[in-house]
């Protein structure tokens, strides 16, 4: 080989090398500009989800400076590590929970202060009741013991007629000479006031019979033995039912003490707690648990209303007809006695107002809402029932039973970034939905609430939240971690699977829901709002709520 051939494969090696490094160089910028262009990419999606959670804390209605400190706090921390991002976003969904927990406050204050007020009344109503009933029994009683003496007193009479009281009709006669008789005028006269005891007697043994028989047992007893079996079932009902609610009040305390627990625990993270997470424990459950077991209570106390107004009414009823059985009794009474023992102008002048005592009407008078309902409570009611008319017993039943108390709804809520009405697989081995609220709230969870169908409502355990003029679960039947969440598309383009895979100490654990959505706009809403939590681009993403980029 020649030197100058030698010098040129030489010099074609060297510039093969030359290129292939050149080549490398190359790459390795094209590497490195792909991992600037992912880094800003990441970036811009933090800052979406800081944007996002900025905007939307101004949106709920965070004072205007509070929410430009918060802006300006969070747009600082943008240059900051993963860490500082994070604790930013914490702060954010702090001050939504604030400002739930003030909006769940007043909610609670206002039905405190309400239910107060209203079981105030029903107590009201019911020692007003309850007085005239027990005045009702002890007069009865007076009455009883009053009929039962003079029966008593009459039969004592009437038996002096027959064993104390001398025959005069053996005066002035000898005895041993039966055919003697030496004043035949006077003897007469002596045998017929015999006689006249005699028929006095048994007229009194008949009034004591009608006493015993037609007064005491078959008025009397019976009325009131009938008046204390209903008297004894109304009061019964009215015990069982302040059990029950006050069962129910202590039920909501305790309800309330759990979520005061958790919004006290939460807002003292400084940084994101995993541990909590995975507990799945969230805010917005726990609140809609307390809520309903206010409107338990609630519930409970309206029943104790109708079970007040019930007495009241069946009171009112059962003193009309024991009034009128006593106009009845007395005038029987001295109608017998006067056949006894002849007229007398007291007892015509008894008689006389016996009849014209009006004993439905009086009765009714005794327990009308002006008597039973003083003039304050009866104010209370005009006020909130917005009127200034007089108040009717129709009144009486909107105030006590059919008061309607609103509850906080779903839409809007601090504490939610989506909420989506879909249809939720339930069936075992084939597919059956059900119509159900999917929530996905500010910690990081998506809620299954299933609404209730006509079917459903008589199994249905305690309240219901009402959300869209529709009646669901107050329990949700699902609790999502959004952090762990995949979504696998299926061939129907309205099906998807939702599939959690948690971490666990030696195996994952995975949690499936097939869902359906009614609405292709709903469905694409929230594929979107999973990017936030797959990493995706979001620079063309509308603002959607809260969420922590991972």
């Amino acid at each position: 080989m020649s030197d100058s051939q030698e010098v040129r494969e030489v010099h074609e090696e060297d510039h093969a090398q030359y290129e292939q490094r050149e080549e490398q160089h190359e790459n390795q910028q094209e590497r490195q500009e792909e991992s600037k262009q992912q880094q800003k990419e990441e970036q811009r999606s933090q800052e979406m989800g800081l944007m996002s959670s900025i905007q939307q804390a101004v949106a709920n209605s965070v004072s205007t400076a509070v929410a430009g400190t918060t802006a300006a706090n969070l747009l600082k921390t943008l240059s900051e590590d993963r860490n500082s991002r994070d604790s930013a976003i914490l702060q954010v969904c702090k001050e939504r929970k604030k400002e739930s927990f003030n909006q769940l406050k007043n909610w609670d204050d206002r039905r405190t202060q309400f239910l107060t007020i209203h079981k105030n009344i029903i107590d009201s109503i019911y020692f007003k009741i309850e007085k005239r009933m027990k005045i009702s029994q002890d007069s009865m009683s007076q009455v009883l013991k009053f009929f039962k003496e003079r029966r008593d007193q009459e039969q004592s009479y009437s038996k002096l007629f027959s064993t104390k009281i001398p025959q005069l009709s053996s005066c002035w006669r000898d005895v041993s000479d039966q055919q003697s008789d030496w004043y035949p005028t006077l003897s007469q006269a002596l045998k017929e006031t015999d006689e006249l005891n005699q028929s006095l007697g048994k007229n009194v043994l008949t009034l004591v019979m009608y006493l015993e028989k037609n007064i005491i047992k078959d008025m009397i007893f019976h009325e009131n033995e009938e008046f204390e079996k209903k008297i004894k079932l109304l009061r019964n009902n009215i015990s069982d039912q302040q059990a029950r609610l006050e069962k129910a009040s202590q039920y909501t305390t305790k309800k309330n003490n759990s979520y005061s627990q958790l919004y006290q625990q939460m807002m003292a993270l400084d940084a994101y707690d995993n541990k909590l997470k995975l507990k799945r424990k969230d805010l917005l459950n726990v609140e809609i648990k307390f809520r309903q077991a206010a409107f338990d209570m609630i519930k409970e106390q309206k029943e104790l209303g109708q079970q007040v107004l019930n007495y009241w009414e069946e009171a009112r009823k059962m003193e009309g007809i024991r009034l009128e059985m006593i106009q009845k009794v007395f005038q029987l009474y001295m109608t017998k006695h006067q056949e006894t023992y002849g007229k007398h102008p007291l007892m015509e002048q008894s008689l006389l107002n016996f009849q014209k005592f009006e004993s439905v009407k009086e009765s009714g008078e005794n327990f009308s809402i002006a008597k039973i309902i003083n003039e304050d409570d009866q104010s209370s009611i005009k006020k909130t029932l917005n009127t200034s008319s007089a108040l009717n017993w129709q009144d009486i039943i909107k105030y006590v039973i059919n008061f309607n108390f609103k509850d906080i709804s779903i839409n809007q809520h601090p504490l939610v970034q989506k909420k989506f009405k879909i249809m939720r697989d339930v069936g075992s081995v084939t597919k059956s939905f059900k119509e159900c609220w999917m929530v996905a709230t500010v910690d990081d969870l998506l809620l299954f609430y299933d609404e209730i169908s006509t079917k459903d409502k008589s199994k249905q355990k305690g309240s219901a939240l009402t959300e869209g003029g529709t009646k669901v679960n107050n329990q949700p039947k699902k609790k999502l971690l959004l952090d762990y969440l995949k979504v696998k598309p299926r061939e129907d383009p309205s099906l998807i699977d939702i599939i959690e895979k948690t971490p666990g100490l030696l195996f994952d654990s995975t949690n499936k829901q097939l869902i359906k959505f009614t609405k292709e706009d709903d469905f694409e809403e929230f594929k979107v709002f999973l990017t936030r939590y797959q990493q995706l681009d979001l620079q063309n993403v509308p603002d959607l709520g809260i969420s922590k980029s991972k």
